[in-house]
């Protein structure tokens, strides 16, 4: 499992976030300064972690 964490998200508060980190620990998370829109806001800096996950799982 993968999972993007966002910090500046208005919709997922903070809390959440540390809460998804302690229940998901097997999980691979990168977390990333940016809005609820990860893929668009930071496209660059997330397509790399996201394609070698893919690869691994393929």
């Amino acid at each position: 499992m993968m999972l993007y964490l966002i910090a500046k998200d208005q919709f997922i508060k903070k809390e959440e976030l540390i809460r998804w980190k302690n229940v998901l620990k097997n999980a691979k998370i990168i977390e990333f300064n940016c809005g609820h829109f990860v893929q668009e806001e930071a496209f660059e800096d997330s397509i790399k972690p996201l394609s070698e996950f893919l690869e691994n799982k393929l």
